[in-house]
């Protein structure tokens, strides 16, 4: 039974890994549009 639980525990951590990642690269794309709005281009 412990087991299958921390399988499953690792499936869920890739998922929201993954998950998190995509947020992050959205959230990256989103910050660089709103800088080339104000004309700030680091």
């Amino acid at each position: 039974m412990q087991k299958i639980l921390q399988t499953d525990d690792i499936a869920n951590n890739q998922v929201l890994r993954k998950r998190k990642r995509k947020r992050t690269e959205t959230m990256n794309s989103e910050n660089a549009n709103s800088d080339l709005d104000k004309g700030q281009v680091s």
